[in-house]
């Protein structure tokens, strides 16, 4: 079911979103094949951070340079799982969490995402 996720992608100017539900590695297989109409520039891991999306897949096709993960403080589920983490750090790319900062909320200024 996670792979039937929808994503969604969303740009203006050369800043681009790409939210990707819970999609696992062959949805992530499904996007290349659809193509991505532009530079994601922020990109919400996919399954709250989960190993089992295959984070690193999606950091090394798409090249970010900002990560969320939505996942709840505390989860039973360990959400996001360190090896999405350090994929992050080895990608430098910086990753914000909904556990440890809440609600996220961002803006395109001046090319770069800000957060209010």
């Amino acid at each position: 079911m996670n792979e039937r996720s929808i994503a969604v992608f969303a740009s203006q100017q050369e800043n681009g979103v790409l939210l990707t539900g819970d999609l696992g590695r062959n949805g992530l297989q499904q996007l290349k094949s659809a193509g991505i109409p532009g530079r994601v520039t922020l990109l919400k891991l996919p399954h709250h951070g989960s190993r089992l999306s295959h984070p690193e897949l999606y950091l090394e096709w798409l090249g970010p340079t900002l990560a969320f993960v939505s996942c709840g403080k505390d989860n039973p589920y360990g959400f996001p799982h360190q090896q999405a983490i350090e994929a992050c750090a080895r990608k430098q790319v910086q990753l914000l969490r909904t556990d440890l900062a809440g609600m996220l909320t961002f803006s395109d200024m001046n090319g770069h995402w800000q957060l209010p």
